[in-house]
């Protein structure tokens, strides 16, 4: 029941996170899971360092057919994104519920 993934990706955004033109980003991610618990962990680099890192820890499980979640995220980023401002962290508590079904 143990899982353990790194995961890097890199990439062109086409909007701007601090000017007119297109940015390149990348962002490396550690994500852990046991028994329906997990805890994941990335950081932003390249033109997206100012929105800094972020950790996540959080429950899910299969509930008569649905597919429940809950998590809480942590983001502290580098700077504040709306003003550019010192730091600017933020906590979040996420719940989700989905239902998967065959089409074809």
């Amino acid at each position: 029941d143990f899982s353990a993934d790194l995961t890097y990706s890199f990439g062109e955004y086409d909007g701007s996170f601090d000017g007119p033109d297109d940015d390149d980003y990348n962002i490396i991610e550690v994500s852990l899971g046991y028994a329906g618990w997990f805890a994941n962990f990335g950081s932003w680099g390249d033109d997206a360092k100012d929105f800094g890192e972020y950790v996540e820890f959080g429950y899910g499980m299969d509930i008569g057919g649905l597919s429940v979640s809950g998590y809480i995220v942590h983001n502290e980023y580098e700077d504040d994104v709306t003003t550019g401002d010192g730091d600017d962290d933020e906590q979040s508590a996420v719940i989700t519920i989905s239902w998967g079904f065959d089409i074809i």
